[in-house]
């Protein structure tokens, strides 16, 4: 005798789309500029209340921490900046951005 039943199919989920390292690359000045602007913005800030934490010995373990995700993630932005702006040969940009990465990257720490 034949067997009617149909087999299951299993289906996998959709994988997230991965990054795949490319540096995003800004072919609207305007975009670029306001881009740079907004993460120098941000790095400020977020320097400035890294380092105010971190001064303050009754602060938060939970707001130290946000605090360090933030400038990770800035970090990261302004790598990919980078590499933006180096595929571009944009040479009178890489030290601003090279600075800015280093200030976030010093208040990481190691």
């Amino acid at each position: 005798m034949i067997s009617t039943r149909v087999k299951p199919t299993r289906r996998t989920p959709p994988q997230p789309r991965r990054n795949d390292g490319s540096p995003k690359v800004f072919h609207d000045p305007a975009l670029l500029s306001t881009t740079l602007r907004e993460l120098a913005v941000r790095a400020h800030r977020a320097v400035r209340a890294s380092q105010a934490l971190r001064s303050n010995p009754q602060a938060d373990a939970d707001r130290r921490a946000d605090s360090d995700r933030e400038l990770s993630e800035l970090h990261a932005r302004i790598v990919q900046l980078q590499g933006s702006i180096h595929s571009q040969s944009l040479s009178g940009l890489a030290p601003y951005v090279e600075a800015l990465r280093q200030k976030v990257l010093l208040v990481l720490g190691p």
